[in-house]
C-alpha cells in the first residue's frame, strides 16, 4: 500500500507560493481553499485505507473463527479414533498461535486509530492556523507580502509534518500488511495441516473398516469351523458306531457284560495284576467311548469329563500293569487332557475331535489284540520351531510318551536332517525366518520317502487351516496356538498309529 502524496504536495507547494506571492488576499484564501481541500482529499484517503484494514482485519477474523470451528470439528473426530492427540495438540498450538498474532495485529489497529486521531487533530490544527494566516492577511493587506512568506513557511513546515505523518502511516500500514501476509501464510499452513488431518482421519477410518471386515472374516471363519467340527463329530460318531459294532462281532464280545450291566469304574488295579485279556481291553475302551459319548451329549460338564477321566485312569493303570505300552502312554496323555478340560469345560467341544480319533484308535488297537499290538518306542518325530523353548517343551512332552525327537531352529537345515533320518511324522510352525512352514513343507514333500509322511503345521492363524486345504492331501493337519501338549501329543500318538495301520 502506497499513500506517498509527494507529487501533490510539491504542485500544491508551488501553486502556493504563486499565490502567495500575489497580494490579492481573497485569491490567496481561495487558494488556500483549494489547499485545504486536498489535505482533506489525502486524509480521506488514508481513511479510505483504514477502512480497507480494518475489512481485513474482519476477514481475517472470520477466517480465523472457521479455523477455530473446523479445529472442533477436528478435535471432535480425533476423540473418537484416539490415535490423533499429538495431531491435534499440535493444531491446537497453531490455532492459539494464530490467535496471539491477531490479538497483535489489534493492538496495532488500535495504536494506529490513536495515531490517526492524533494526525486528524494535527491537521486540524494547521488549517485553523492557516484560516488565521488568511484573516491576518485580510486585515492588514500592506503585510500582505510578509504574511505570504509567513504562511508558505507555516505551508512548507505543514506538508513537511504531513509528509512525515504519511511516511509514518505507510510504515505502520506495512507493518500490517506485512503482519496480514503472515497471517494469510499461517492460516494456508493450517488448511494443509487441517487437510493432511482429514485425510489421516480418512486412512483411520478405512483402516477400521477394514479391521471390521477382518472381523466378520474371522466370524465367518469361526462359524464355518464350527459347522465343520459339527460335521467331523457326526463322521467321528459313525465311525465310532461301526467300531462298537466290529467290537460286538469280534470274539469274546458275546461274553462281555452289556453296558447297562457293567458295574461303575473301580480305582485303578493293583500293581499285582500282571495281564490284561483282549476282552478286558476292549470293555475298556468301550467304557471310555460311552463316557466319551456321554461326555458330548452333556455339553462338557465337569461331572461328565471327571467320569471320562476315571474310565481313562482306569484303563491306562490296567494296561501300565498289563505290559501295554503303547495303549498305556494314549490312555496317560489323555487322562492328563481330561483333567485339564475338566477344570476349563468350555474347550472340551473344540478338542472333542483329538478325542474322538484317539478312542478310534485304541479301538482298532484293541481288535488287534495283545499279540499285534503295536510298537511306537523310539519312534521319531522331527520339530521345526525357531523359538528353541517351543522345541524342547514339545521334546520333554514326546519323551513321556516314547517317542524319540529332533529338532531344529533353521528351515535349511531342517530339510536336510528330515531328508536323512526316517521320522514318523513332522510337526512345522508356519512362521519360520527365511522360509515358512509352506515352503519347507513343499521342499520335504519332494523327497520320496517323506511323501506321505504325516505332517502338523502350528499357527496362530485361522487363515493356516484354509491354506492346508489348497495342499491336498490327507496326511497335512493343523493345531492352532495356544496348544496343549498333552492334547498334540495325543493326536502326534494317533496319526503315528494311523499310518502304521494303514
Amino acid at each position: 500500500m502506497n499513500l506517498s502524496l509527494g507529487t501533490a504536495s510539491g504542485d500544491a507547494r508551488t501553486d502556493a507560493d504563486a499565490r502567495f506571492a500575489c497580494p490579492n488576499p481573497a485569491g490567496a484564501a481561495a487558494d488556500e481553499e483549494k489547499t485545504l481541500l486536498g489535505i482533506r482529499q489525502a486524509r480521506d484517503l488514508v481513511l479510505g485505507k483504514n477502512r480497507e484494514l480494518i475489512d481485513a482485519l474482519a476477514r481475517a477474523e472470520d477466517h480465523i473463527a472457521e479455523l477455530t470451528y473446523e479445529r472442533d470439528d477436528l478435535l471432535a473426530a480425533g476423540s473418537a479414533s484416539g490415535e490423533l492427540t499429538a495431531e491435534n495438540e499440535r493444531l491446537r498450538t497453531e490455532v492459539d498461535l494464530l490467535n496471539e498474532q491477531y490479538a497483535a495485529m489489534v493492538e496495532v489497529e488500535q495504536a494506529f486509530l490513536i495515531a490517526r486521531a492524533q494526525y486528524e487533530e494535527q491537521i486540524l490544527s494547521l488549517a485553523k492556523e492557516r484560516d488565521d494566516a488568511v484573516t491576518a492577511a485580510r486585515a492588514s493587506a500592506p503585510d500582505a507580502e510578509r504574511l505570504n512568506g509567513e504562511l508558505a513557511a507555516d505551508r512548507r513546515a505543514s506538508d513537511a509534518r504531513l509528509a512525515l505523518t504519511v511516511s509514518r502511516f505507510e510504515e505502520t500500514v506495512h507493518q500490517l500488511t506485512t503482519a496480514r501476509e503472515v497471517l494469510e501464510r499461517s492460516i494456508e499452513q493450517q488448511k494443509r495441516s487441517a487437510a493432511a488431518l482429514v485425510d489421516r482421519l480418512a486412512e483411520v477410518q478405512a483402516a477400521r473398516d477394514e479391521s471390521r471386515q477382518e472381523t466378520g472374516r474371522v466370524t465367518a471363519e469361526r462359524d464355518a469351523l464350527r459347522k465343520q467340527s459339527g460335521r467331523e463329530k457326526a463322521a467321528l460318531e459313525d465311525r465310532i458306531a461301526a467300531l462298537e459294532e466290529m467290537l460286538r462281532a469280534s470274539p469274546g464280545a458275546a461274553s462281555a457284560p452289556s453296558a447297562s450291566q457293567q458295574p461303575p469304574l473301580a480305582a485303578p488295579a493293583a500293581a499285582a495284576i500282571l495281564l490284561l485279556s483282549d476282552a478286558e481291553l476292549r470293555d475298556s475302551i468301550r467304557a471310555i467311548h460311552e463316557r466319551f459319548q456321554a461326555a458330548l451329549a452333556q455339553g462338557g460338564t465337569p461331572e461328565a469329563l471327571g467320569d471320562l477321566e476315571a474310565a481313562i485312569a482306569d484303563l491306562a493303570e490296567r494296561s501300565r500293569s498289563g505290559g501295554l505300552d503303547l495303549v498305556h502312554h494314549m490312555t496317560a496323555v489323555a487322562g492328563d487332557f481330561a483333567r485339564r478340560l475338566r477344570t476349563t469345560p468350555a474347550k472340551f467341544q473344540a478338542s472333542a475331535s483329538s478325542f474322538s480319533s484317539a478312542i478310534e484308535m485304541l479301538g482298532w488297537l484293541g481288535l488287534r489284540g495283545r499279540a499285534e499290538m503295536l510298537d511306537l518306542s523310539g519312534a521319531l518325530v522331527y520339530a521345526v520351531d525357531d523359538d528353541v523353548d517351543n522345541c524342547e517343551c514339545l521334546a520333554m512332552a514326546f519323551e513321556k510318551v516314547a517317542l524319540q525327537t529332533k529338532y531344529s531352529v533353521t528351515p535349511e537345515f531342517a530339510a536336510e536332517q528330515i531328508a536323512a533320518h526316517p521320522c514318523e511324522l513332522i510337526i512345522l510352525d508356519v512362521d519360520l525366518p527365511g522360509m515358512d512352514g509352506f515352503e519347507l513343507h513343499r521342499r520335504v514333500r519332494q523327497f520320496p520317502s517323506r511323501a506321505t509322511t504325516p505332517v502338523i503345521f502350528l499357527s496362530g492363524h485361522l487363515s493356516t487351516r484354509e491354506r492346508l486345504q489348497t495342499l491336498g492331501g490327507e496326511n497335512n493337519h493343523f493345531v492352532a496356538k495356544p496348544y496343549n501338549l498333552s492334547e498334540l501329543s495325543l493326536r502326534v500318538l494317533s496319526l503315528i498309529v494311523e499310518a502304521r495301520l494303514a
